[in-house]
């Protein structure tokens, strides 16, 4: 594993072990893994921090490197913004002059 696969792992298995919420139902254990997987990506990235990062790429790969996470986990952390908290992140873009024409 790299450096940031090992962090995301070791962030995610902290979350299960504080929860001990281990659901036998598949369904059950899905949506458990989602929560923990959101979770662990929220303790992960400050949004701050993907704003900084978001002004100078839009590229997943190095967005993902940036922050010192794995492209899964930066997936499910935007997945798990808020309308409000997207909202902020454009605005705090805008605001710097990183608007989106840069492309994604």
């Amino acid at each position: 594993m790299l450096g940031d696969e090992r962090r995301c792992t070791i962030a995610h298995e902290l979350v299960h072990d504080e929860r001990r919420v281990f659901p036998t139902d598949r369904v059950l254990r899905a949506r458990e893994e989602l929560t923990v997987e959101r979770i662990a990506a929220r303790r992960l990235v400050a949004l701050e921090d993907l704003v900084d990062v978001l002004c100078w790429t839009r590229h997943t790969d190095e967005v993902a490197e940036e922050l010192w996470v794995d492209v899964p986990m930066l997936v499910t952390l935007v997945q798990s913004l808020s309308d409000d908290e997207r909202a902020w992140i454009d605005d705090e873009l805008d605001r710097r002059g990183a608007g989106r024409e840069q492309g994604a």
